[in-house]
Parts: structure tokens; C-alpha cells; sequence
């Protein structure tokens, strides 16, 4: 049995590329959880690139995708992921869907349209198969692999997802702004007990109430805080903001490893291994 966890993008907002953003990356949000050979994607963010390249590599013909929400910089790489070129792949699309969202076919299709794309989904011969899931609903990826989403306090709407194979648990809690207590409480009790948790921390303490408030997104300090509460093994700081560099993102990350031992900023190609 395998439980595998890598970071194909770990940047919000925008992708980013200079000799300050090398060792934590530059591509937006893209986890890929391997499970026993199950390939399961959490966001297309322009990491998704890379991930599909390898995908084919590999000789991998079948993956879910789970969406979070359709802000640009977490489905930008569709367009690019090769694998949905090709006529023998197999892709299952999902995300969460209340009356404030669009439904999971349209966040795709109204991208991938001029003016903002020269081509669209038509071009793409691979199997696609859209889903809208209501909160809380299981969703069920095969082999026993089961998804579950919980809104978070994001403008537009947008999903935290849960993972797992009835052992391990991945809980991806990303585009979230604290503060709203009853939301948060229900977040928390969502990612409880967690094997790993990443956590929207694109903000430092002292960025979020003077210019960051209203924006949508989270602190590293209140993560440390929501996986102590959650009783999580380990939190990946994530959705680092686009101008945060290298030597920021260590400062911050040995400044969060005091608050919670089991925290850490994410890096593109990381790989997280559970048994």
C-alpha cells in the first residue's frame, strides 16, 4: 500500500520566475496524490504542465481531478496539461457546486474560448467527464478512494477537499480567509486528524489586517494554529504570495516550525511519503 503526495505548484496568484523564487518554486496550485498507482490532482494551476508530461511518461491513462474553485491561477495549466490530447486518457473533472458557483463543465469551457485561449475544449480528444458535487458529498475516485468538500470564506465561493483511502488523509485547505468564526470551526473539525494538511498561508501577520483584509486568503500563523486545534501530523504552508522569496519563505517557515513542529512551506517537487 502507497500513499503519496507531490507539489507540482505552490505559488498563488501568478506564476513567478527569477534567482529569488528557485527552491520553493514558481507554479501555481497543483498537488498530485498518488494511491497505490490511483492518480488523484487537486487544482490546475500552471503546475499541471509539468505533472502531465510525466503522467505520460509513466503510461498513465486515468486521473480525477478535483477542483477547488475557477480563479485563473488554479486552473491557468489545463490548457497545457497534454495528457486531455490524448484519445485513450480517461479524466474525471470535479468541484464543489452551490448556486453561487458555475458548474464544473462552464469553469472550464468559458476559459478555454477566445478571447482568452485560441482553442477550445472541442480540440481536446481525451475522455473528459465533468461533475458538479454538492458539500459534503462523497465522492467516490475508485479502489476505496473517497473525496469529500467543506466551503471556505473565499470571494467567488471555493472548496477545501479531503482525501483519502480509509488510512491515510490529505485535506487541501487552500483560498481561505479566517476570521469567521463559525467557518473556521467547521474547517477545523474537517481537516481533523489529517495525515497532512496544506493550508493557505500566503500572508504574514503583519501584511494581513493593514492591506490584505477582504482578499481571501490566510496567514502561516493562523495555519500553525487551525492544525494544532485539528490535531494534524503535518502542515505544508501554501499559496505563497508571488512576490515572497526564497530567503522570505525559509524565515517564515522557521518562524511557523516554532509555533507547530509539523509545519513546513511547500516546494514545487516535493514528495511526501505515509505509511
Amino acid at each position: 500500500m502507497s500513499f503519496e503526495i507531490k507539489i507540482w505548484g505552490c505559488r498563488g496568484s501568478i506564476p513567478v520566475s527569477s534567482p529569488d523564487h528557485v527552491r520553493f518554486g514558481g507554479s501555481t496550485a497543483c498537488v498530485e496524490i498518488n494511491i497505490n498507482g490511483d492518480i488523484v490532482i487537486v487544482d490546475a494551476g500552471s503546475g499541471i504542465r509539468e505533472l502531465g508530461t510525466d503522467l505520460l511518461k509513466r503510461g498513465t491513462r486515468a486521473a480525477n481531478l478535483l477542483l477547488s474553485h475557477g480563479h485563473y491561477d488554479h486552473i491557468m495549466g489545463l490548457p497545457f496539461f497534454y495528457p486531455v490530447y490524448k484519445a485513450d486518457m480517461q479524466l474525471h473533472i470535479w468541484s464543489g457546486h452551490t448556486n453561487r458557483n458555475p458548474c464544473t463543465h462552464d469553469i472550464i469551457s468559458e476559459f478555454m474560448r477566445e478571447p482568452y485561449l485560441p482553442v477550445s475544449l472541442d480540440i481536446m480528444h481525451a475522455s473528459m467527464n465533468f461533475h458538479d458535487v454538492k458539500e459534503g458529498a462523497e465522492v467516490d475516485l475508485g479502489n476505496g478512494n473517497t473525496a469529500v468538500s467543506c466551503a471556505t470564506n473565499h470571494p467567488g465561493g471555493c472548496f477545501a477537499w479531503r482525501v483519502t483511502d480509509g488510512k491515510q488523509t490529505f485535506v487541501y485547505w487552500s483560498d481561505h480567509e479566517h476570521g469567521d468564526d463559525e467557518t473556521d470551526a467547521r474547517l477545523t473539525k474537517f481537516a481533523e486528524g489529517a495525515d497532512v494538511l496544506v493550508y493557505d498561508a500566503m500572508y504574514t501577520d503583519e501584511e494581513y489586517p493593514s492591506l490584505k483584509k477582504g482578499f481571501g486568503h490566510s496567514t502561516w500563523r493562523k495555519g500553525c494554529e487551525f492544525a494544532q486545534k485539528a490535531g494534524v501530523r503535518q502542515l505544508l504552508l501554501f499559496h505563497h504570495a508571488p512576490e515572497r522569496t526564497d530567503s522570505q519563505l525559509e524565515a517564515i517557515e522557521a518562524r511557523a516550525h516554532k509555533v507547530f513542529s509539523g509545519a513546513s512551506a511547500a516546494r514545487d517537487g516535493q514528495i511526501i511519503k505515509l505509511d
